[in-house]
C-alpha cells in the first residue's frame, strides 16, 4: 500500500518539478524562448508514463487485463517515460543553447549600445560637417563588419543628394553614389517618410541616370530629421542578404537622430555667424547708406540732381553703376551716374519686361568658363520707382558677381528710388525752368537787333538762328518762304539734311502751310496719330520728302506752323518737329512758338511801319499792328492769369509754386518787352511776384519749410529721421506773426516733435480758423487710426510766454514768448499725442468776399477772345463772385438790358463794336455801374471818350490777379458805402 501511494506521488512531484523549472527558465514570458515546446512535451510524457506506473500499483490491476497485455503495457510505458526524458533533454538544451546566443547578442548590442556614447565623445572636438558624417559612419561600421556605408545630405535648391561620406565602397560604387537623384528611390523615400526602411539589394545610379546592379544584398536606411526638417540619410549596405533586422533600426534611430541634431545645430551656428557678420556689415551699411541719403538730398537743387543721385549711389552693394530705366513709347531709355555700356538685344529686352511689370528684378548675364562651369558675368538688379506718367525704375549693374538682397535691401533700395524719383522731379523742374528762361531770352532776341527792313529770306533765316539754339538736338525746323502766287519753297532747314527739301514746292492752296498762312493763326499737332494726319494734307511727293526727315522709327510727336508776318502780309511759315515731347512738354512749346512767332511778326511789322515813315514815330493804328499786339497780350494774359490761378491753391508743392512764379516773371519781361518795342507810353503798375512762403500767411509758410525737408510724397527729414507727414491746411487768413518768425518757431516745434515720438507714429499737421484765430495743430497716431481732429474744441489753452515759464524744455516756445500766441498740448502721458497753437487773425485787412455787404456782386465780362472770358470768370469766381460772360459787344448789350449788373469788364477792340461804345450804351442806361475797360493796345484810347462813357478804370493785358482783384475790391468798397 505505500508503494501504490509513493507511485501517486511522483507524477504530482514531477508536474511540480516541470512548473518550477518552467517558471525559473521564464518558459512562458518570451514566446521566442527556444526549448520550450520540447521540454513541455516531455514533461507531458513522463507524467503520463508515472501516472501510467500509478495505475499498475494498485491492488486487483493484475486482474484487468489478460497476462500476456501486461508485458506489452509495460513496454509501452518504459517507451513513454524515454520519449519524454529525451524531449526534456531536447528542451533543456536547446533552451541552453538559446541562452548562449543570447549572451552574445547581448554582448553585441552592448558594444552597438554605445555606439552614440563613444560619438558623443569624439565629436566633443570642432568637427566640420563633413569630418562629423565620416566619424559618424566609421563608428557604426565597426560594429557591422564587412559592410559599407554612406550618409547623404539634401540639397533641395538644386534637386538633388549631395554624398557627403562614404565608407567600404569601391571607386566606382562612389561615383555611383554621388550622382544619386532625389527623385523615386529608396533613400528619397525613407527621407520623406521620415522612418527606416529595412531593403534587400541595393541598387546604383548608372549612367543616364539607369539603375545599376550592386554586390550588396541588404540595405538599411536610417532618415536624418530634426524638428521636423529633413537633414539627410546614412545607408548601410551589407552583401548577405537579410543583414539588418529590427533590432539594428531599434539601437540605430538614437544615433541618427542624434546626428540630426549635430547637423541642425552645425547649421544654426554656421547662419548665426553668417548673420552676425551681416549685421556689423549692417552696421557699416546703414552709415554709408545715411550718408549717401544726405548726399542725395543736397544734390536735389541741382538741374541734374537724378544724374548726380545715381552717380552717388556707385558702390551700393557692389554696384558698378546705376541708371534709371524708363519705358517712352515702348522704347527703352537709360539715364543716370556710372559708366554707361551698350546693352544687348537680349538685355534690352529683358529690362524693357522687368520695367513693365514694376516690381523688384534680378536678371543675370552668364558664360561658361574653360572647364564648362556657368558663371556670373554681369548681375543687373532692377527696383520700380514710384508711379508716374511713364514706367520708371531704378537700374544697378554688378560686374563678375550677381546680387543678393533681401527684404531690408529692398526697402532700403526703394527710400533710395524715392529720393531718385524726387530728384527726376526736380531735374525736370529745373531744366524745364532754365528751358523756358531760355526760350523767353531767345523770344527777347528776337525783338532786338538790328533789322534794316531786312528781306523775307533773311528775316526767316533769322528766325531760325534763334529758335535753333532752344529746340532739343533730335529736333528739326523747316522755314518754308511764301510767294507772290501763295506758293512756299524751303528757306532753310535745321537738324536734319537741307538737300531733302531743297526741290520742294508746296503750291497754294495745299496742306496745313496754305491754311496757316490763310488764318495767320499757329497750328500744333501733338501725338503722333496727330502729326501723320497733318502730313497727310500735303502731296503725296511733299509727303513723302517730310517723311525722309526722320528715321523710320523717330517720326515726330509733336508739330508746329507758326507763321511769321509782316503788316498784313505773312512772309512765310516755320515748322518746328520734335520726336519725343510729352503733354507737359507739348504746352510748354505751344507757349513759346506762339510768342515767338507773334513777337517776332510783331518786330517785323513794326520795323516795316517805321521805315515807311522814314524814321518818324511809328502809326500803330496801321492795319494789323494792333491786332497783332492784341492777340499777343491776350496770350500772355493767359498765361500769367491762369498761373496766378494756380499759386492760390491751398495744396500746391512749394516747386510747383516757384515754378508758377517764374513763368508769371517770364511772361512779364516779355509783355515789358512789348511794351518798349511797340513805343507804349503807358507804365502799368507791375505786381511784385508773390513771395513762395507768403507773408503772415501759416500755409504757405508751413509749406515752405517742409519743402525743403521734404524727400518724395509724403516723406520729410523732420527730428534727424524720415517721417511720414500729413498735411491738412484749411482756408485761414493772415496773422500778425511776422513770416521770418513764424519759420523759425515752425523748424523748432516740427523737429521737436519729430524726434521724441515713435518711429512708427504718422504726424498730421492741421491749420484752420475759428472764431477770429488760426489754428496750427501738430498730432500723431497710429497707421490705419485717425488723427487728433480740432484741438481748438478740447485744448487747454494758455499764453505762450507764460507756458514757456511751466515748460522751459519746449523751447520752440522762444520764438513766440513776444508774440500774441496761445498754446495747449497733450498733459496726458510723457510723450505728447498733439501740440496746438493758436494766432489772432490780423485786423485792419480787407477781405475781398462779399458776405459783408449784405448781397453778391453781379460782374458781367465782355470779350471776343475765350480765353479771356475763361480767365476772368476763373479770377472772378476764385475771390467768390458770380460772373456773366458776352463774346461779342450785341450780346453783351442784350445781357445789360436784361439784368442790372454792378460791374462790367469790356475789351477794347471787338469786331462788331469797340468796348468804348459797349461802354457808352451802358452807362447811358445804368449811369452807376462801374466799368472797366481791358485792352492790350492804348492807342486810341482817350481820356476824355472814356469820361464820357462811363469808364473808370483801364485794366492793361496782360494783368494779374492781384490788378482784378483791385479792380472788385474798390467796386465792392463802393457798393458798400
Amino acid at each position: 500500500m505505500t508503494a501504490h501511494w509513493a507511485a501517486i506521488a511522483v507524477p504530482i512531484l514531477l508536474v511540480l518539478a516541470a512548473g518550477f523549472v518552467a517558471s525559473r527558465l521564464r518558459f512562458f514570458e518570451d514566446s521566442a524562448t527556444a526549448g520550450r515546446y520540447p521540454f513541455l512535451s516531455g514533461t507531458a510524457l513522463l507524467t503520463l508514463a508515472a501516472i501510467w506506473h500509478a495505475i499498475a500499483t494498485t491492488p486487483g490491476y493484475d486482474r484487468w487485463f489478460v497476462i500476456n497485455a501486461y508485458r506489452t503495457l509495460d513496454l509501452l510505458e518504459f517507451c513513454v517515460f524515454l520519449a519524454g526524458l529525451a524531449l526534456v533533454a531536447l528542451g533543456l538544451h536547446r533552451y541552453a543553447e538559446s541562452q548562449l546566443a543570447r549572451q552574445d547578442e547581448l554582448k553585441t548590442l552592448e558594444g552597438k549600445l554605445t555606439i552614440q556614447e563613444n560619438l558623443q565623445q569624439e565629436a566633443r572636438g570642432h568637427f566640420q560637417l563633413l569630418e562629423l558624417l565620416n566619424v559618424t559612419l566609421k563608428e557604426l561600421l565597426i560594429h557591422f563588419p564587412g559592410s559599407a556605408g554612406a550618409a547623404f545630405l539634401v540639397n533641395r535648391g538644386k534637386g538633388q543628394l549631395i554624398l557627403g561620406a562614404g565608407l567600404g565602397l569601391t571607386k566606382n560604387e562612389t561615383a555611383g553614389l554621388e550622382k544619386y537623384p532625389l527623385g523615386r528611390n529608396l533613400i528619397t523615400h525613407a527621407i520623406e517618410d521620415g522612418a527606416p526602411v529595412i531593403a534587400g539589394a541595393f541598387e546604383f545610379a548608372g549612367e543616364h541616370g539607369r539603375a545599376a546592379e550592386s554586390r550588396f544584398g541588404s540595405s538599411l536606411v536610417l532618415p536624418l530629421i530634426s524638428g521636423g526638417e529633413k537633414i539627410g540619410a546614412i545607408v548601410l549596405l551589407a552583401e548577405p542578404p537579410r543583414a539588418f533586422g529590427r533590432i539594428d533600426v531599434r539601437y540605430l534611430i538614437p544615433v541618427a537622430q542624434w546626428l540630426a541634431e549635430r547637423i541642425l545645430a552645425a547649421r544654426l551656428g554656421r547662419e548665426l555667424s553668417v548673420a552676425k557678420s551681416q549685421l556689423e556689415a549692417g552696421a557699416q551699411d546703414t552709415d554709408t547708406i545715411l550718408s549717401r541719403l544726405h548726399q542725395a538730398l543736397q544734390e536735389l537743387a541741382s538741374p541734374e540732381a537724378d544724374v548726380l543721385v545715381c552717380r552717388g549711389m556707385v558702390g551700393l552693394y557692389g554696384a558698378a553703376s546705376v541708371h534709371v530705366c524708363s519705358l517712352q513709347s515702348g522704347r527703352l531709355q537709360i539715364v543716370g551716374g556710372g559708366p554707361r555700356e551698350e546693352l544687348s538685344e537680349a538685355l534690352r529686352t529683358a529690362l524693357i519686361d522687368a520695367v513693365d511689370r514694376h516690381k523688384p528684378m534680378i536678371i543675370n548675364q552668364e558664360t561658361t568658363d574653360q572647364g564648362g562651369r556657368t558663371i556670373v558675368v554681369r548681375s543687373n538688379l532692377i527696383v520700380p520707382l514710384p508711379s508716374g506718367p511713364v514706367p520708371q525704375s531704378l537700374l544697378l549693374r554688378k560686374e563678375g558677381a550677381p546680387f543678393e538682397v533681401g527684404e531690408r535691401e529692398l526697402r532700403i533700395l526703394d527710400l533710395l528710388g524715392q529720393i531718385v524719383f524726387a530728384a527726376m522731379r526736380q531735374s525736370e523742374i529745373v531744366r524745364r525752368d532754365l528751358s523756358r528762361r531760355a526760350g523767353f531770352d531767345k523770344v527777347i532776341a528776337l525783338l532786338s537787333g538790328p533789322f534794316d527792313n531786312r528781306t523775307s529770306e533773311a528775316a526767316l533765316d533769322y528766325f531760325l538762328a534763334q529758335i535753333q539754339e532752344v529746340i532739343p538736338p533730335s529736333g528739326i525746323v523747316v522755314a518754308f518762304q511764301r510767294h507772290e502766287d501763295a506758293s512756299y519753297t524751303t528757306s532753310g532747314v535745321i537738324g536734319a539734311d537741307p538737300s531733302i527739301l531743297r526741290e520742294t514746292v508746296i503750291a497754294a492752296g495745299e496742306g496745313l502751310l496754305s491754311t496757316v498762312g490763310a488764318t495767320r493763326e499757329p497750328y500744333f499737332a501733338v501725338g503722333k496719330k496727330s502729326v501723320l494726319e497733318a502730313f497727310e494734307t500735303f502731296h503725296p511727293e511733299n509727303r513723302h520728302l517730310l517723311h525722309r526727315l526722320f528715321d523710320e522709327n523717330q517720326l515726330p510727336s509733336f508739330a508746329a506752323f507758326c507763321p511769321i508776318g509782316r503788316s498784313e502780309t505773312v512772309i512765310g511759315i516755320a515748322a518746328i518737329l520734335l520726336p519725343s515731347v510729352t503733354p507737359e512738354e507739348a504746352a510748354e512749346w505751344e507757349r513759346l512758338l506762339t510768342l515767338a512767332g507773334g513777337l517776332y511778326s510783331l518786330r517785323l511789322t513794326v520795323d516795316a511801319v517805321r521805315s515807311a515813315q522814314s524814321g518818324t514815330s511809328a502809326d500803330f493804328s496801321a492795319p494789323g499792328v494792333s491786332g497783332l499786339v492784341n492777340d499777343i497780350n491776350n496770350h500772355l494774359s493767359a498765361v500769367i492769369g491762369t498761373a496766378g490761378l494756380a499759386l492760390n491753391q491751398e495744396q500746391l508743392s512749394g516747386d510747383m509754386k516757384a515754378e508758377l512764379t517764374s513763368i508769371i516773371a517770364e511772361a512779364e519781361r516779355a509783355a515789358n518787352v512789348l511794351k518798349r518795342v511797340a513805343d507804349v507810353g503807358v507804365e502799368q503798375p507791375q505786381h511784385p511776384v508773390t513771395p513762395i512762403d507768403g507773408s503772415g500767411d501759416i500755409n504757405a509758410s508751413v509749406d515752405g519749410v517742409l519743402q525743403t525737408a521734404r524727400i518724395s510724397g509724403d516723406l520729410y527729414m523732420a527730428g534727424g529721421r524720415a517721417r511720414e507727414i500729413v498735411r491738412r491746411f484749411g482756408r485761414v487768413n493772415q496773422t500778425a506773426l511776422g513770416t521770418s518768425v513764424f519759420r523759425q518757431f515752425f523748424e523748432s516745434v516740427i523737429d521737436r516733435f519729430a524726434s521724441a515720438i515713435p518711429d512708427d507714429d504718422i504726424m498730421t499737421i492741421s491749420t484752420y480758423e475759428r472764431e477770429g484765430y488760426v489754428y496750427l495743430d501738430i498730432s500723431r497716431h497710429r497707421r490705419n487710426f485717425p488723427p487728433v481732429d480740432h484741438v481748438s474744441t478740447f485744448g487747454d489753452y494758455e499764453i505762450a510766454e507764460r507756458a514757456l515759464h511751466a515748460r522751459p524744455a519746449d523751447i520752440f516756445l522762444t520764438h513766440l514768448a513776444s508774440e500774441p500766441c496761445f498754446y495747449a498740448y497733450d498733459r496726458i502721458g510723457s510723450t505728447p499725442a498733439y501740440l496746438s497753437f493758436k494766432f489772432p487773425v490780423q485786423t485792419g485787412g480787407h477781405q475781398v468776399a462779399d458776405s459783408h455787404f449784405g448781397r453778391t456782386m453781379k460782374i458781367l465780362a465782355i470779350d471776343d477772345q475765350p480765353v479771356i472770358l475763361d480767365l476772368v470768370s476763373a479770377m472772378c469766381q476764385s475771390m467768390g463772385y458770380r460772373v456773366e460772360t458776352a463774346r461779342s459787344g450785341e450780346e453783351g448789350l442784350r445781357l445789360a438790358a436784361a439784368d442790372r449788373f454792378d460791374l462790367v469788364l469790356t475789351d477794347l477792340a471787338m469786331p462788331d463794336m469797340s468796348g468804348m461804345e459797349v461802354a457808352r450804351r451802358i452807362h447811358r442806361q445804368y449811369p452807376d455801374t462801374t466799368i472797366v475797360l481791358i485792352t492790350g493796345w492804348e492807342t486810341g484810347v482817350d481820356s476824355g471818350q472814356m469820361q464820357e462813357a462811363g469808364v473808370s478804370q483801364v485794366l492793361y493785358k496782360p494783368f494779374r490777379i492781384e490788378q482784378l482783384a483791385d479792380v472788385v475790391k474798390s467796386t465792392s468798397a463802393r457798393l458798400a458805402l
